[in-house]
């Protein structure tokens, strides 16, 4: 499903299902209250968020979002993880030539890298699920990606 905010610019993107489990009720909710949180938070410094992207990581594996950045602007992205499955996500972002530009690998559920961007190319966002709760396979994350300058 893609929502576009009119004159925003903002994209909201939900991909991915989540399989059938037993072991507790699987809901968006949270990483989408997270992520609308760190939105406010980002448009209240003035700065534009260009992309907010709910999807599924599974334990063991990592989930990826490939995208150009502009030349001469600075970025905040953000792997927020549900906080109910997931509790600790990494984030690392890498550029066209494989070159890791950024990364956050502590223990914390929301993982947040800056990069001044020097050239204009792709770039790929890495969010991996390192610690999950126990006898959880997979949980809801969020890409964001703000513009600060």
């Amino acid at each position: 499903m893609f929502v576009r905010v009119a004159g925003a610019g903002l994209i909201i993107i939900l991909m991915g299902t989540m399989p059938q489990v037993a072991s507790a009720q699987i809901s968006a909710l949270e990483v989408m209250k997270a992520a609308a949180v760190c939105v406010a938070k980002e448009e209240a410094q003035g700065n534009q968020v260009l992309l907010v992207q709910i999807d599924v990581a599974t334990k063991g594996f990592t989930r990826s979002q490939t995208l150009t950045l502009r030349a001469g602007s600075k970025y905040r992205i953000y792997a927020i993880g549900d906080g109910n499955r997931i509790v600790d996500i990494d984030l690392s972002v890498v550029d066209a030539n494989g070159k890791e530009v950024g990364k956050d690998n502590d223990d914390k559920n929301v993982a947040m890298v800056e990069v001044r961007v020097a050239k204009t190319q792709q770039y790929t966002l890495k969010a991996h699920p390192f610690r999950l709760k126990d006898g959880i396979k997979d949980g809801f994350f969020a890409f964001l990606v703000v513009r600060i300058d």
